[in-house]
């Protein structure tokens, strides 16, 4: 669903990646910087600091945006970057489930779900984009979603439940699929 409201809003973004294209112009730099605030994300799950580490997940999303934005900015827009890109995102968010794992904040088998119902949700979008096809539905627990979810309760203070909702989404988005 945010993906949608992405597309609508990426006439403006080019802008805005214009602008960060001219602070760091190379879009793979602004997807490692995703996967480092991501990383760090865990290590805040893992020292009990789940504020912090939802706030990071929110600037992980930022640099998400950031990559593509100014590729597309810059015309470097392609698909070796668009592989990279997928691939980190795949690897932070699977980094950030670590550190809830390891933060004991819930139980092994809920963040096994959360994470593999996840991957389930890519996998099933690029298997149908690989059959010629546009995913259709509602698209609710698309990785946007997830990890808006994912944050925003841990800054609340409720691991446990963003655990469970983002499962949920993903489950339903993949069922849908």
């Amino acid at each position: 669903m945010l993906n949608k409201v992405r597309e609508k809003l990426e006439p403006y973004s080019d802008r805005f990646g214009s602008e960060l294209g001219r602070a760091l112009p190379y879009p793979w730099a602004w997807s490692l910087l995703g996967l480092l605030a991501a990383m760090l994300s865990a290590y805040e799950f893992y020292m009990g600091m789940p504020a912090l580490a939802g706030m990071l997940i929110l600037v992980s999303g930022f640099f998400d945006v950031a990559d593509g934005a100014v590729a597309r900015s810059l015309g470097k827009a392609g698909p070796r970057g668009a592989f990279l890109d997928s691939n980190l995102d795949r690897i932070s968010e699977l980094v950030i489930y670590a550190g809830i794992l390891l933060g004991g904040y819930v139980e092994p088998y809920l963040v096994f779900l959360a994470a593999t119902s996840s991957l389930l949700v890519s996998y099933a979008r690029a298997r149908v984009e690989g059959l010629g096809r546009r995913p259709k539905g509602l698209e609710l627990g698309e990785r946007a979603e997830r990890l808006l979810a994912l944050a925003a309760l841990s800054i609340l203070g409720l691991v446990w439940w963003a655990i469970i909702i983002v499962s949920i989404l993903a489950i339903a988005t993949y069922t849908e699929r």
